[in-house]
């Protein structure tokens, strides 16, 4: 499929895409960390850097048993455990599949989870060349128009979920925390990911603490003030739907004809059947 074919030819693992390294430890004693990890575990072969942030660094390997590729967070272990506990009670297409955690040196810890080739922020960063959206245009073709409403609803069907089935606050709904699967594996565009913030509904307090949780630009006023709802996790969601469609208020969206529209028809089909 040529939506396939378009997420494919942008891959996450330059250097040059990466967030800034956290200055709570320097990219030189974070790679020497991953380095011995690897030295020590031979199962896994690190094959690229796809991800840095304030707590820790994910990594593309390979399974040497299995041949399979999986995403390698290893990240400080103070307080992360909880991450694994909420990714391990859930199940739904659209986040990513937790496999296994371990502890390395009493100190780091270690999630392997599904791969995806890239983010939302990438494909954002990017929509001219995997969407073919042209900066200034006032008109959105089919195409665009139909691959994010699709992302649309699919991170509606995880809130959903988290919010009524698993009683889960996710609170870091952003771009670079949704992953874009181009294999369209079980059906779907996108994964979920990252909830080393997240909360239980039931460990959720009733009253303003000092603690903040969410990035900034996404996160809700009241977040600031440690008051964590759903809204909390809807407006984030906005926010992250404002950058993918381009909201403005001087833009209008209009729809105009695609060039191979039995192909789109096709596309369509496949996506939503």
């Amino acid at each position: 499929m040529e939506s396939n074919a378009r997420l494919k030819n942008i891959h996450y693992t330059s250097h040059e895409n990466l967030p800034e390294q956290s200055p709570m430890l320097s990219e030189n004693d974070m790679d020497k960390i991953i380095e011995e990890y690897f030295t020590k575990n031979d199962q896994l072969e690190s094959m690229a850097k796809i991800g840095v942030g304030a707590f820790g660094t994910v990594i593309k390997v390979k399974d040497r048993n299995d041949n399979r590729i999986y995403a390698l967070k290893i990240t400080t272990s103070k307080g992360r455990s909880n991450e694994c506990k909420i990714l391990a009670d859930l199940d739904h297409p659209c986040i990513v599949k937790y496999y296994n955690s371990r502890l390395y040196s009493d100190k780091w810890l270690v999630i392997q989870m599904g791969y995806c080739e890239m983010t939302l922020k990438l494909v954002i960063e990017n929509k001219n060349a995997i969407l073919k959206r042209h900066v200034g245009n006032k008109y959105i073709e089919l195409f665009d128009y139909i691959i994010s409403w699709q992302i649309y609803w699919e991170i509606v069907s995880v809130l959903r979920y988290l919010h009524h089935h698993a009683k889960v606050l996710h609170l870091d709904i952003k771009p670079s925390n949704i992953l874009c699967d181009p294999n369209l594996s079980h059906g779907t565009l996108i994964k979920i990911a990252d909830f080393g913030l997240s909360i239980k509904y039931e460990d959720i307090s009733h009253t303003y603490t000092d603690k903040c949780k969410g990035s900034p630009g996404y996160m809700a006023d009241e977040n600031e003030r440690g008051k964590y709802t759903p809204a909390s996790d809807v407006f984030s969601f906005g926010q992250t739907m404002a950058h993918l469609f381009n909201v403005d208020m001087d833009l209008e969206y209009h729809i105009v004809d695609y060039e191979q529209p039995s192909l789109l028809k096709k596309q369509i089909h496949n996506m939503l059947d």
